[in-house]
């Protein structure tokens, strides 16, 4: 027992000291352990029942006729009802008449074997049709016995539609390898086909499904541990490049030139290696046509040199002939002729003087001249002295000259002595009339 003392004041200011029993208080007799465990138990159906009717999952509960006994927000949205408004209804509201022949498939299968699970199409309350994933099985009660079926379901549209859009980007990409004019060929990191297109697999006088798990030296086992080497290395760093190869094919020898890079996923991993070939065997073919083309001029231009060498020598030793040829000619007339009109000017020099002088000075111009140095120094000539030298040669005196090209006189005489200078005669004894006439 407890007590409690206090200290009151009275009116008089003495101190009263009281003193209060606890009196005992009736405990609750115990409860039972049955209805702790049916307290339990409906606690654990509270959040069941609240689970299932706010669970996104379409749920609902059908008896083995086939009428709803219970329907979840989910399930009932789904197909544009509220729950209450079908309870007691038919499963057949959520089916037009073609999707009841999978539907009827998936009760006989739940009949079978107690269970479905699969795609089945539904209809919405306005009439429009979308795709659900349903996992359905038998309910029994305590002694086993059916007693309903219970399912659940989800709205697959959006995944159907993703499927769609995905299967369309592969047909599009398998379209575009296959119409793609070089072989494309797709390996795994164990160098096993898993992509090839209709081209490449023609150049193994194959199909591509027939390539499809295929290793390469299965494929090319000559050329296959080269391969397997360079698309290591492709796959260690990560990075591309080019090789150019002689293919022994089993239907034809080409030359490739083939550009191999990293095929990487969406979170950028390497799965396999890409390999893109172009068939550069004509460009191959006319590289070595036009090195054979040049190393057969190269021969031809050798040979030529030689030969120019060659005439070079002949045409030198011809032009020494000519060149000795010539000064012996011109070394037997000073000999033979001069003396000849030396002695018929002593003879005939009343009568004739002036025409042998003439004579004379030509014959030693003749032999004078050297017809190549003239052909160089006339063409150093400049235009108003080419012209002024063919009115020389015609025998137009200077005045005559420079009437006919209406310029002074002394411009004509200034033009003759350059002629003189640049045909090296300026110190010579020679008419320049005779000189360019005697050099025609």
């Amino acid at each position: 027992m407890s007590t409690e003392k206090s200290q009151k004041s009275n009116k008089q200011g003495k101190t009263k000291i009281s003193i209060s029993k606890n009196k005992p208080t009736k405990s609750s007799p115990p409860k039972s352990p049955s209805k702790r465990n049916r307290q339990y138990a409906d606690k654990q159906l509270t959040l069941l029942s609240s689970m299932v009717k706010q669970s996104i999952e379409g749920m609902a509960l059908v008896d083995l006729k086939g009428n709803i006994q219970f329907i979840n927000r989910a399930f009932a949205e789904m197909h544009g009802y509220s729950p209450d408004e079908l309870i007691g209804k038919h499963l057949t509201i959520f089916h037009s008449k073609d999707q009841l022949v999978s539907v009827n498939k998936a009760n006989e299968e739940i009949q079978k074997n107690d269970v479905f699970i699969g795609e089945i199409w539904h209809k919405h309350r306005d009439g429009s049709v979308f795709p659900t994933f349903m996992h359905n099985s038998i309910l029994r009660d305590e002694s086993g016995i059916p007693i309903g079926m219970i399912g659940s379901i989800r709205n697959i549209t959006l995944q159907k539609q993703a499927e769609d859009a995905l299967r369309e980007s592969e047909a599009r990409y398998r379209q575009l390898i296959n119409n793609a004019g070089n072989p494309i060929i797709l390996f795994d990191l164990k160098n096993r086909i898993i992509l090839v297109n209709s081209i490449s697999a023609r150049n193994f006088g194959m199909e591509p499904k027939e390539m499809i798990g295929k290793s390469i030296h299965e494929l090319l086992p000559v050329l296959a541990n080269e391969i397997c080497r360079r698309n290591k290395k492709v796959v260690s760093s990560g990075i591309g490049f080019e090789v150019e190869d002689f293919v022994k094919l089993p239907t034809v020898n080409r030359w490739f030139k083939t550009n191999l890079q990293p095929a990487k996923d969406a979170d950028g991993n390497i799965y396999g290696i890409l390999v893109i070939s172009n068939d550069i065997t004509d460009l191959k073919e006319s590289e070595e046509r036009l090195k054979k083309t040049s190393e057969e001029l190269e021969i031809k231009h050798n040979a030529l040199q030689e030969k120019n060498v060659t005439l070079k020598q002949v045409f030198s030793h011809i032009e020494d002939d000519r060149r000795d040829t010539h000064a012996k000619i011109q070394e037997e007339m000073k000999k033979a002729v001069l003396p000849q009109i030396r002695k018929l000017k002593k003879k005939l020099r009343n009568s004739y003087a002036g025409e042998i002088d003439t004579l004379e000075t030509t014959l030693k111009v003749v032999l004078a001249q050297d017809q190549d140095s003239y052909r160089a120094n006339y063409v150093t000539l400049t235009a108003r002295e080419s012209e002024i030298s063919e009115l020389i040669k015609k025998s137009l005196s200077s005045k005559e000259i420079s009437d006919k090209l209406n310029i002074s006189l002394p411009t004509v005489f200034k033009h003759r002595e350059q002629i003189r200078k640049k045909l090296e005669i300026t110190n010579k004894n020679i008419g320049l009339a005779t000189f360019l006439r005697s050099h025609k």
